[in-house]
């Protein structure tokens, strides 16, 4: 921001230092032109925030999970991509589970004129970007915290097992028509 937008009053909402008080959180998102803050802090209060515009900066959700993905649209626009349950049968699903090009390509159609992206094999921006450093460190889980993630493993498996419960693909493909991409730079 200070480079590219530095007239942008912004507040960063992240940490330990950020404001714990709701009344002066309040008060001091009034003066800004921007809030900055992690996903997890957002929580689903964010879809209340009013705004004229909304943009989202994000490292890599598709790699991640598409649901992350959905996410992030559906903070951007609403309804693009459908419901979360319907996005999960006609997308999660397929690409996730049974690995459909068929359906990572219409994923792809629909959310690839809506994100920026720049790659380290572009030349134009590679003298910007420094070498990659990675660093592995190993631990192990306890015994709670082993426990507590395989039920949610099995928890997950057996959501996407019983996935037939979401809607058809023609209801998603209605909802995706009538939800034009509304997006404001």
């Amino acid at each position: 921001m200070e480079k590219f937008a530095p007239e942008l009053r912004s507040l960063i909402h992240h940490g330990p230092q950020r404001l714990q008080d709701a009344k002066a959180f309040k008060a001091a998102v009034q003066d800004c032109d921007m809030l900055i803050t992690s996903f997890t802090l957002a929580t689903k209060a964010i879809l209340k925030l009013p705004a004229t515009h909304r943009l989202a900066l994000t490292g890599t959700p598709v790699e991640n999970r598409l649901l992350d993905l959905w996410s992030i649209f559906n903070f951007l626009n609403p309804g693009y991509l459908g419901k979360e349950a319907q996005f999960r049968k006609m997308f999660e699903l397929p690409i996730q589970k049974h690995g459909s090009r068929t359906q990572s390509a219409a994923l792809k159609k629909l959310v690839e004129p809506f994100i920026l992206r720049r790659l380290k094999t572009d030349k134009s921006i590679i003298q910007d970007l420094p070498d990659k450093v990675e660093q592995k460190l190993y631990c192990n889980l306890t015994r709670e915290q082993a426990s507590l993630y395989e039920a949610i493993v099995k928890e997950v498996e057996q959501e996407i097992d019983e996935g037939d419960d979401f809607g058809d693909a023609a209801e998603v493909e209605a909802n995706l028509q009538s939800s034009p991409p509304v997006f404001a730079g």
